[in-house]
């Protein structure tokens, strides 16, 4: 069985089935790939992450910046803004079957983001989850793993599926501050197209996250059952 590409089939050809297709195909190729490494190393936004080549190295959100840009997680379509340009070295995306989209008061099927991924060259594959904010929830139950972060859904990922237990995080839950490098990201380079419109507040929550930082604790990690380590 041979991965099918999202962006290349028909929307009305994109079913749960083949979803859960790609899905454990991807399983077992980052099996494979992830086998030989002790631990997981998780780079987040916040001002204690650092640059991170390694292969065992995955990234939250717009922290793709700081890595070798293979391993991306998100759970709102807007933390694909400032990092258009690195789109097309993304080898493998995992997102939610409904994103969230206006800093989370509200959802998108990913089939609609599809159209953006081919004007910035995606060319990786794509694994889909489900949180429990989903429209359609219970279709994806196998690959619910919904967590109160998307720092915590990626550790939850890795943990269920690839049965890893040990991590180490750069930039997520040491402080409450946002990397000065992600403070100056571009949020406005799809001015011009039809995704215009989730731009506003993007960049009012960046601004936002310039001023008062953001929610980050350690405790969040406490009832994960895993070993980890902050830097």
């Amino acid at each position: 069985m041979n991965y099918k590409n999202y962006l290349e089939t028909d929307s009305d050809k994109i079913d749960y089935i083949l979803i859960d297709e790609n899905n454990k195909i991807i399983i077992n190729e980052l099996k494979e790939i992830f086998k030989k490494f002790n631990n997981i190393n998780v780079i987040g936004k916040g001002d204690s992450a650092i640059y991170l080549k390694e292969e065992n190295t995955i990234a939250i959100n717009q922290a793709l910046i700081f890595t070798n840009y293979k391993y991306l997680f998100i759970n709102d379509f807007e933390s694909l803004f400032g990092i258009e340009h690195l789109i097309c070295q993304i080898k493998y995306l995992f997102f939610p079957s409904y994103l969230h989209i206006n800093c989370g008061s509200e959802f998108i099927k990913f089939i609609e983001i599809l159209d953006f991924l081919k004007i910035y060259n995606f060319k990786g594959k794509i694994f889909i989850y489900e949180l429990n904010t989903s429209q359609e929830k219970g279709k994806l139950k196998l690959y619910n793993i919904h967590q109160h972060d998307t720092t915590l859904t990626a550790i939850t990922f890795f943990k269920k599926f690839l049965d890893c237990n040990q991590f180490v995080l750069y930039g997520c839950y040491k402080t409450n501050n946002y990397h000065d490098k992600l403070l100056n990201l571009n949020y406005k380079l799809n001015e011009k197209n039809k995704y215009s419109i989730y731009i506003e507040k993007c960049i009012k929550m960046h601004n936002n996250g310039k001023k008062h930082g953001r929610q980050s604790t350690e405790s969040l990690l406490t009832d994960m059952n895993i070993k980890y380590t902050l830097n």
